[in-house]
């Protein structure tokens, strides 16, 4: 009687064990669901910043073709282009 008691608190013990590991590791357990919880938060936050910048290009790119005045100032300051008439005068520091 006292090894049968032995032996079926050694199964309930080693039960409790594997539900606890269970539990906190594998797919699903609780270590993964934090690891997953704080990788979606990143993803998420890259995400939103993603949408802010193409709303940003967006609006440039609708200026680009509506505003003949910004079209002019890109042209001239990003790529270095003046008109036919003017003298551009570059600076070396």
């Amino acid at each position: 009687m006292q090894k049968k008691k032995k032996w079926l608190r050694w199964v309930f013990v080693l039960f409790l064990v594997w539900v606890g590991y269970s539990w906190l590791s594998g797919n699903s357990g609780i270590i993964n669901q934090v690891r997953l919880y704080q990788e979606n938060k990143e993803l998420q936050s890259k995400l939103d910043s993603l949408e802010t910048v193409k709303k940003e290009i967006d609006v440039q790119r609708a200026r680009l073709r509506s505003d003949k005045f910004y079209l002019e100032k890109v042209i001239r300051e990003e790529l270095g282009m003046a008109k036919p008439e003017e003298k551009v005068y570059r600076l070396r520091k």
